[in-house]
């Protein structure tokens, strides 16, 4: 087996990629890379893993797959669709693959005309009964089949390093779970569709005085007793952010939580998340206080889903499993060319 070797363009660039959170899992699972023909290089690479906006000061010839560190399906660079930019790189002959958290099975949800440039968010508009004024935003570079076959799903918020502390939580049929509900998040968003998304969810949820709940407005929270307080939480609702999923989702899977979100199930990730893992509601939350009566009324017959979901990502978590997934996309990207 030919040994590929991997730059990464933040340490090509003299850049420490452990410090970036996205990146981290990468470095973290360097060993088990290497024993599948992946080796992370300073110097001298045969692809480059761009990571960071300067793809454009790097001369070596090799082939590049980007890294797009958007939160969801639609395709930005860097946190911001940026006029396109990320779209004319993915169209680069030099460019073989983009690598992203989740994202849209249909060209249609990337060359459409949506709010803030995201379908997400345009369905955020959709559902705002005039309280949004819309401005569409028309995709400045047109995505075609052979684009959208470019687009690799790696991995998700699960794998990043702050997720740690959780995975040690043990299911114990809930008698530790003293809170209804839990919901602590960022409020004030560049996205006006984002801020009253969320300021709507908040507002539904401090209207349910009957329930036991820790609502938290913005980071008032310590990391150890965000922690401690999502595993006392029977539930968490997650609404959408800059992506349609959180890292709070998948923290509230490794916590017990059964989590409520509104329905994500125009997106691709890996691993799937739908139904059978979180409980959907509607995007105004109009239908959120029934949702959530339901699952503390049927409190029980979420435990099977509540112990899927655990397993399935302590399993992704593993450095075998996360291993097998980015040199499986590296070697299949770098083996078409040849």
């Amino acid at each position: 087996m030919t040994t590929i070797r991997l730059g990464i363009l933040s340490e090509l660039l003299g850049g420490n990629s452990s410090l970036d959170p996205y990146i981290e899992p990468f470095r973290r699972v360097e060993g088990p890379l290497f024993a599948r023909g992946v080796a992370l290089v300073r110097h001298d690479p045969d692809l480059i893993l761009a990571d960071v906006p300067q793809i454009e000061e790097m001369d070596a010839p090799c082939p590049v797959i980007l890294f797009d560190k958007s939160d969801g399906g639609m395709f930005w660079w860097q946190f911001a669709s940026n006029g396109g930019k990320g779209r004319s790189w993915l169209k680069a002959r030099r460019v073989v693959a983009v690598m992203k958290l989740s994202r849209y099975p249909r060209l249609d949800q990337y060359n459409g005309t949506f709010a803030e440039d995201a379908y997400h968010i345009g369905q955020i508009y959709a559902a705002a009964n005039g309280d949004l004024a819309p401005v569409p935003v028309e995709p400045t570079v047109v995505l075609g089949e052979k684009d959208l076959n470019k687009v690799d799903i790696g991995y998700g918020f699960w794998a990043f390093a702050c997720c740690d502390q959780l995975p040690d939580y043990q299911l114990n049929g809930g008698a530790d779970k003293d809170l209804d509900v839990f919901c602590a998040m960022s409020m004030g968003y560049a996205s006006p569709g984002v801020t009253y998304h969320r300021e709507l969810a908040m507002k539904t949820l401090e209207r349910l005085t009957h329930l036991r709940t820790a609502l938290v407005r913005g980071r008032g929270l310590a990391q150890a007793e965000y922690m401690k307080v999502m595993r006392r939480a029977r539930i968490c609702v997650s609404p959408w952010g800059w992506g349609e999923t959180t890292l709070r989702d998948y923290e509230a899977m490794f916590a017990g939580c059964v989590l409520i979100k509104p329905r994500t199930d125009f997106i691709e990730s890996w691993p799937v998340v739908d139904e059978r893992h979180y409980v959907p509601c509607a995007v105004d939350f109009a239908d959120l206080p029934e949702k959530i009566d339901h699952v503390l009324a049927h409190w029980d017959d979420y435990t099977p889903m509540r112990q899927r979901n655990r397993d399935r990502l302590l399993a992704l978590r593993r450095p075998e499993a996360l291993a097998d997934r980015l040199a499986g996309i590296i070697r299949r990207r770098v083996e078409a060319l040849e």
